[in-house]
Formats: structure tokens, sequence, C-alpha cells
């Protein structure tokens, strides 16, 4: 494994081959010669040899939105309910200090505890309920502090949490965008109104965005599921439009209530109007938009206009 060159490349070489990971060469029996039992050795069908992770890698796994590091994080001050959000030059700077560290993805939690340690410390006496951490607070988090003690109220605070929030919202958005082959398989598309219900499940309950998108799209199940039990119910088959499905998800989430009880309890108002509709003007598919749930009637009177 070791070389000695001569002449004037030898300079060249010995660069280049910094480069080269040797383990990736090694064979059980280097294994052996280095010291290990034969019969031990043996025991291992496979030798995977590990690269150091980047630091391009080492911010993708904090701007994950399902990082269990900085979601640990952010439930440890939603206790004295505060909100954390993290800007993108901030978790950049903390994968820097990480990727200097050389001691791969656990020095995030480690850098992570360093930083924000003093701010769990302290904000709880503040009034503040907020914490948009900025490259500004991963450099250098006691002079930020001491900025915060001094001047709690000042707007630049809120600003910077504000930048968070969107920066947090746009990992949000391209996450989401990245599943949508999968998403595609339920033919559930995010739509505006769907991504802000998701981005809110997953602040409100510092949940991984796994289990907001899961939950949402438990919700989305359980509408088709109505429009089949309708159809099944009272033989005319009702489809909700995108507008409607939004107005559901958002009503049920806020209200806590089922899909069931409260599509039921909005199309009760229209089972008359909707068997109407079928027998007289012989509608077979009926096409519910957001307006039937605000408006009734007007919603039955502009679809007998069609």
């Amino acid at each position: 494994m070791k070389k000695q060159s001569m002449g004037f490349i030898s300079e060249i070489e010995n660069k280049e081959e910094i480069k080269i990971n040797y383990l990736k060469f090694v064979i059980p029996e280097d294994l052996v010669n280095y010291g290990f039992e034969r019969e031990f050795v043996g025991r291992f069908p496979v030798i995977a040899v590990f690269e150091p992770l980047t630091e391009d890698e080492l911010y993708e796994i904090l701007s994950n939105p399902n990082d269990p590091v900085v979601i640990n994080k952010k439930r440890d001050f939603k206790v004295y309910e505060i909100d954390l959000a993290f800007t993108d030059d901030a978790l950049r700077e903390i994968a820097k200090m990480a990727y200097k560290e050389n001691t791969g993805a656990r020095a995030l939690a480690r850098i992570l505890e360093r930083i924000l340690i003093p701010f769990e410390r302290t904000l709880p006496s503040f009034s503040l309920n907020f914490l948009g951490v900025t490259k500004e607070i991963v450099e250098d988090p006691y002079k930020v502090l001491l900025a915060m003690s001094e001047s709690p109220y000042n707007p630049k605070w809120k600003e910077n949490y504000y930048k968070a929030l969107e920066d947090e919202k746009r990992r949000v958005k391209n996450y989401l965008s990245r599943r949508e082959k999968l998403l595609s398989e339920d033919k559930l598309e995010i739509t505006p109104k769907r991504l802000e219900l998701i981005f809110k499940l997953y602040k409100e309950r510092d949940i991984e965005l796994n289990k907001a998108l899961e939950e949402v799209l438990s919700l989305w199940r359980q509408i088709k599921s109505y429009e089949m039990a309708f159809e099944r119910k009272n033989f005319l088959k009702i489809i909700f439009t995108e507008d409607a499905v939004d107005n559901i998800l958002e009503a049920v989430i806020k209200k806590n209530w089922g899909v069931f009880t409260y599509c039921e309890n909005i199309m009760s108002k229209l089972e008359y109007s909707l068997s109407y509709l079928k027998e007289i003007r012989n509608k077979e598919v009926i096409y519910i938009n957001s307006l039937a749930f605000r408006d009734p009637e007007k919603f039955i009177e502009e679809y007998l206009l069609i």
C-alpha cells in the first residue's frame, strides 16, 4: 500500500495518492493479517467502507424536514412555548462547522446544543415566544443573546423569525416536490392550501413532515371513501372538486372532526336538491365545489343554470 517515487513526478503522485481511500481495497485476508481472528472475520459476509460526509451532505441532513436532530431541538423549545425556525444560511453554517470537526453527523447535534442551550435557558424569562436561528446566531450565539436581552422588542428578532419561517416553508415545498411521484399513485395533488395545511401540522406539532403528509393523505383517502359511500347510499355519483377537498381538509383539521361526520353534515343540506337534479335534470355525476359548503342554496341555483 505504500509507494515510493523518484524524480520530478513524485510530488504529483503523492498528492493524487492522498485522494485514494485504500480501505476500499481491503479483503478479509487483510483483516486477518491486521490481527482479527479468522473465525471473527468469517462472520461478516460484506465489508463496507464508509466515506466521510461532505459539507453539502451534512446540510442535506439538517435541511430534511424529517431530521430528528432539528425536530428534537424544536420540541425542547416548544416546552417553553417558543417556536424555533432555521434559516438556510444558519443550517449551512452549522454543516460547515460539523464538517470541520470531521466526526460525521453526530457533530450536528453537538453543535446545535452548543449554540442553542444558552437561548433555551434564557429566552423563557423574556416575553418572546419565537426564535429565528440565523447565521449570526450560529457564529456568535452569546453576542446575539446579549443583544436580545438588552432589546427584546427589537423588530429585528421578528424579522429573523419570519425569514426563517419562509426558508422552512421553501424546504418543505422542495421536499414534497421530490415526493410528487409517490403521491401521484394516490392521485393526491399538493395544492397551495394543502401545502399550507401540511406545513401548519408540521410546525404546530413539531412532527416529521412525513407524518404531517401522511395525516393529510389519510384524510384525503377518507374523502374519496365518502364519495363512494354516498353513491352506494343515494345511487348518485358525487365528486368533490379540488377546492372543495381543500375546504373539507381545512375544516376537519381545524375543528378536529371526522371526515364522514363533516361531509354528512354538509351533504344533508343538499340531499333533496341533489335528488331533484338527478331525477329531473338527468344528472348522473354531480361535482361539488366549495360554494356548496359556503352557500348550499346558491350552489344549487348555479347548478340549475348549467
